[in-house]
């Protein structure tokens, strides 16, 4: 929280002295370079510990925090388009990318945010469209070889009971 803070006051710190005490300051005059590395480096870093994820992190700030951000029709989602007949059966699925609102208030900027739709669609982020099944398949496996591994041993479990009640029996019979 203090780094997020702090990292937030340094911004405001940076908009107020190149806007220069004017109201606004052009998208073109904002250090993005300098708020994305602070971003990166200040609230995620030292917990971001896999190479992958923080490249990962470092294409989103580059995606999002530059001038044309400000456009209203800057795309907040990037979803390919499909290649060849886009009346495949996959082209019905893929929704609209999700564009920068026509808003300059916060109250217009939440409307926008709960207006959107509840079911999140795994290429808004770039996955494939498939994503979420694959993940839930996934588990679905993961879930059955658990259930198989512990039949096995509760099975094994239930032959050594019965073959050490086979025992005792001999045992008193004798």
């Amino acid at each position: 929280e203090s780094d997020r803070s702090g990292t937030l006051d340094m911004v405001d710190r940076w908009l107020a002295l190149r806007s220069e005490g004017r109201d606004h300051l052009g998208p073109e005059r904002i250090p993005w370079q300098a708020i994305r590395t602070l971003i990166s480096q200040a609230i995620y870093g030292g917990r971001v510990d896999n190479y992958f994820d923080q490249v990962l992190l470092d294409s989103f700030l580059e995606q999002f925090l530059q001038p044309a951000a400000f456009n209203n029709d800057f795309p907040l989602s990037s979803i390919p388009q499909l290649s060849g007949n886009n009346n495949s059966s996959d082209s019905k699925d893929i929704p609209p990318p999700i564009l920068m609102p026509d808003a300059s208030s916060h109250s217009e900027f939440l409307r926008f945010v709960k207006e959107m739709p509840d079911d999140e669609n795994p290429m808004w982020l770039g996955l494939p469209l498939l994503a979420e099944r694959m993940l839930l398949t996934w588990r679905g496996e993961s879930l059955l070889n658990k259930i198989q591994k512990s039949q096995t041993v509760y099975e094994e479990a239930a032959t050594e009971s019965k073959d050490k009640d086979k025992e005792k029996q001999e045992e008193s019979s004798n």
